[in-house]
């Protein structure tokens, strides 16, 4: 009591020759804590200290401070009526806070449909309209590469499962779908994705789901999953081994070979310029905020395989920084071309001019370049 005396005398002396702080809380009356009444809570021991201290007010309230408040130093308190005044002036004030964001809300689509009218916004397609769609799928094959489960953090894995679901909504809204592979799902992601997410991708349409590498693709004997099923080529039956898993579970699984299997890295100097059909292009599926460098590089050169970058250079010369894109997004760039057969296009409208002329590093990278 006595340390709080002395500030107190400390701080009217201040005030009355500074004045108060403009910063400083406003009070309507200041007590000292001498003045307060303790009070225990019901069922405390008397030998205790109190539990909080009351000081009755003017307007009949109770200005209540509780031992924490003491112990961390707060100096101001209201009483319980003006607490209970402003929560129901705020309460009272909810109706006009929902009409108020109603009309912003009309206000802003007002303006977008204008603008669609003026012409400076495309007329957005209806989710009946892009389902009654015609779509013609093409033959290049995507594969996306899990092979890096030890180089991710748990958050990082977490982060690439987003992903491989926004590859998925892509390809399957796209009038322009490709194959859709995933290997080499056998480690934490899978885990995660079998228990945290209860197996929703294996109801995922026309993606099909190996454990193994991509490596199988041009093996002469593919590892078989349940089983191996058979198949008529050149007039003889073969052995072929057979998807496990997801919708496309009993069918004969992809095959390529291995000159016609491309893995797509920003560290190469190649500069890929279409998307043949009848050809596999492997994307790495890592996040790793740029931590490992030549990662999918130096694995096309251990695989025997074709490497390439996109050619993000050639037709945005305006990212003159590192170009690093999540999986989904260089997903989603292939799909564009495949519809548009423009590369500057297809950039353009994955990564909009407000992105790659000031481009920024993104939270989650992905090796791939």
């Amino acid at each position: 009591m006595e340390r709080r005396a002395q500030y107190d005398d400390a701080l009217a002396t201040a005030l009355a020759t500074t004045g108060p702080s403009p910063s400083a809380p406003s009070y309507a009356l200041s007590v000292d804590l001498g003045l307060f009444t303790p009070q225990a809570l019901p069922g405390s021991d008397e030998d205790d200290d109190p539990d909080f201290y009351s000081y009755e007010c003017r307007c009949s309230g109770q200005y209540v401070v509780i031992r924490e408040q003491l112990e961390k130093g707060v100096e101001v308190v209201e009483t319980q009526q003006k607490r209970q005044a402003k929560q129901a002036l705020f309460d009272a004030a909810k109706p006009l806070r929902r009409a108020r964001e109603k009309a912003q809300k009309k206000e802003k689509i007002a303006e977008k449909r204008k603008l669609i009218e003026l012409g400076v916004l495309e007329r957005p397609v209806s989710k009946r309209q892009n389902g009654n769609r015609p779509r013609r799928p093409y033959g290049a094959r995507i594969v996306v590469d899990m092979g890096f489960d030890e180089k991710m953090t748990d958050k990082e894995i977490k982060s690439m499962g987003s992903q491989l679901g926004f590859c998925y909504a892509a390809n399957r809204s796209s009038p322009t779908p490709v194959p859709f592979l995933v290997t080499s799902l056998n480690g934490r992601l899978k885990h995660r994705m079998d228990t945290v997410t209860h197996k929703a991708h294996e109801s995922w349409r026309e993606v099909e789901w190996w454990e193994e590498g991509y490596e199988e693709l041009w093996a002469d004997e593919v590892a078989g999953g349940e089983g191996e099923g058979t198949m008529v080529e050149g007039g003889e039956e073969k052995e072929v081994a057979l998807v496990d898993l997801g919708t496309l579970k009993g069918k004969p699984r992809a095959r390529s070979r291995r000159e016609d299997v491309v893995y797509l890295t920003g560290d190469s100097p190649n500069v890929l310029t279409s998307l043949e059909e009848g050809k596999t292009y492997i994307l790495g599926g890592i996040v790793d905020r740029n931590r490992y460098k030549l990662l999918c590089y130096d694995k096309a050169n251990s695989s025997g395989i074709q490497h390439a970058q996109l050619p993000i250079s050639e037709f945005l010369p305006e990212m003159t920084t590192r170009k690093i894109l999540t999986v989904n997004q260089v997903f989603e760039i292939m799909l564009q071309w495949v519809e548009k057969r423009d590369w500057k296009e297809a950039l353009q409208t994955v990564m909009p001019t407000r992105k790659y002329r000031h481009f920024n590093v993104y939270t989650d990278l992905v090796s791939w370049v």
